[in-house]
């Protein structure tokens, strides 16, 4: 135990104090970035301690500035940092993630046997600053950094992050890289960056956490969160996704389709996403989510950027959905610009399940030699998954969206004021074809386009049209359900719907079916719209 009494303790490099098993307390600490303890024990503790670090570090393995692992407690520790860290390739080949904190690389878990008892890392009530502080890695290192953990298996939470770093093929992210356990009341404030000119390396930054495995809950993003690719043209392998990614939350959360590992946690800062050669993917709060996400907000405005014949995809809240999403709201505005397809959408891009209770008022502005854009929604998929079939539901959701779409060689844009485009899936049964396709029921639209468009409806702007003409089907129970019921949007020139479209691409023109048309007064007056902005936190 060594109980410090506000004096000072200065690590030289390459210094260590092994396993710590008592409590460290009252000090200032300096030293050049490594690991002070190679591991924290479950029944020790460091307390109101200052670790000052100017990082000088070139390593082939993770490492963090504290300790390598922890079992323990860490209350209270303020890390300053700069300088730099230097990610090395162990081969030409590319290996396992090297996992970089800033405070510790693990913040992990023991089970004691003969006690019967889990012992789980703890980090709380911590404060980051980072100050003129890189990040440096080759492309076969694998590299990445979280801002207060590498890898968190326990609970981490109350600790903030501010100040600014700056990556060059590095994944970082606010927090930490991998949530196994616990995140909550985390804030990052710093501003964080990557930039990677490397054809093999495919950036990713998010503002709390790189992937989500068990829970994030009231954590939240303030910082500017960058990412963007500048290498030159390569040829592509089969098979293989080259892209960029940026997120106010999370780039992966994963889970079931429906609990919620993502929420209450919010993202404040603006989201950057740019490439000339990968595509491009960004979101307020989450990339990829087969997690649920409730009661989420997005404030930040959302932009991708990409060319060459690359897809940019985007969405206010995340952009492709696995998971539900319920009672999220985004307000930040929307930009896209795609080298041959762009997927908006203002909660989601992409979706086969369902979006509820949920509200979106940033403004779309997409150009794209096509385009796929909804205020809610932007594609409702269609996913037959053994003997399941998924699809993508907008149900109680409001979209106060103004839209801006056009296409760059006159190519179809779908834009609708919920869904863009309802896809659809015939399944063959007894010599008889039955079709699945996806639901917008419940919904008010009252944003408006401003551009022309091939195909906008006020509520799809493309539907499947087995699915639009027989609008309902029916349970294993004999419940029936509308695929559209109960929509409104304002009254102007436009219909419902944009147009129906067959299995050859053929395009008709349709009558409004499961939608009527409202004064503002009417729309803001009924009940059920009163009720999804109580859900969304604006009542």
């Amino acid at each position: 135990t060594i109980i410090g009494d506000g004096h000072k303790l200065i690590f030289g490099k390459g210094a260590n104090l092994g396993t710590l098993n008592g409590k460290l307390s009252g000090l200032t600490i300096e030293s050049s970035g490594d690991a002070l303890f190679i591991s924290i024990s479950e029944k020790a503790a460091i307390e109101d301690v200052t670790l000052n670090v100017n990082a000088d570090i070139s390593t082939t393995e993770g490492t963090a500035f504290l300790a390598l692992t922890n079992f323990g407690s860490i209350d209270g520790l303020t890390l300053n940092a700069s300088g730099k860290i230097n990610a090395l390739a162990k081969s030409t080949q590319a290996t396992d993630e090297l996992t970089f904190g800033g405070i510790v690389q693990n913040n992990y878990y023991k089970f004691d046997v003969a006690a019967q008892t889990v012992y789980r890392g703890v980090i709380k009530n911590c404060n980051v600053n980072y100050s003129q502080f890189s990040l440096v890695g080759q492309a076969g290192a694998n590299a990445a950094f979280g801002a207060v953990a590498g890898v968190n298996n326990g609970f981490l939470q109350d600790c903030k992050v501010a100040g600014e770093i700056i990556a060059d093929t590095f994944d970082l992210a606010g927090i930490c890289t991998t949530n196994n356990a616990l995140l909550s009341f985390n804030v990052n404030e710093a501003n964080l960056s990557q930039a990677s000119a490397d054809t093999g390396w495919n950036p990713i930054t998010c503002g709390i956490v790189i992937t989500n495995a068990y829970a994030v809950e009231n954590c939240q993003n303030k910082g500017k969160i960058s990412s963007v690719s500048s290498c030159p043209q390569f040829e592509i392998q089969e098979g293989t996704d080259p892209a960029t990614a940026a997120a106010g939350i999370a780039y992966l959360n994963r889970g079931t389709t429906m609990t919620p590992y993502i929420v209450n946690s919010s993202n404040f800062g603006n989201i950057e996403c740019k490439a000339q050669y990968r595509n491009t993917y960004a979101a307020g709060v989450c990339i990829s989510s087969s997690g649920g996400m409730d009661s989420c907000k997005n404030n930040g405005d959302v932009s991708v950027k990409t060319a060459n014949g690359m897809d940019a995809y985007v969405g206010g809240i995340a952009t492709i959905v696995y998971g539900n999403i319920s009672k999220s709201l985004n307000r930040g505005a929307i930009t896209a610009v795609g080298g041959k397809e762009a997927y908006i959408g203002g909660i989601a891009a992409q979706s086969c399940v369902t979006i509820a209770n949920c509200l979106s008022s940033g403004d779309i502005d997409a150009t794209a030699k096509k385009v796929y854009a909804g205020g809610i929604l932007g594609v409702s998929e269609v996913v037959r998954s053994g003997y399941y079939i998924y699809c993508g539901i907008a149900d109680y959701c409001i979209s106060q969206v103004k839209m801006n779409v056009n296409s760059t060689d006159g190519a179809p844009v779908y834009a609708g004021g919920i869904t863009g485009y309802v896809k659809e899936m015939g399944l063959e049964n007894n010599d008889s074809m039955t079709y699945f396709g996806g639901c917008v029921t419940n919904c008010y639209f009252t944003g408006n386009v401003a551009s022309g468009v091939s195909y906008f409806g006020n509520i799809v702007g493309v539907c499947g049209v087995n699915t639009y003409e027989n609008n309902l089907y029916n349970t294993s129970n004999g419940v029936e359900y509308y695929n559209f019921d109960g929509n409104y949007y304002l009254g102007n020139s436009s219909k419902a719907f944009g147009a129906t479209v067959t299995d050859d691409d053929s395009f008709a023109a349709v009558e409004d079916k499961g939608a009527d048309i409202a004064t503002s007064e009417f729309i803001q007056n009924t009940e059920i719209y009163k009720t999804i902005l109580k859900n969304c936190g604006l009542q």
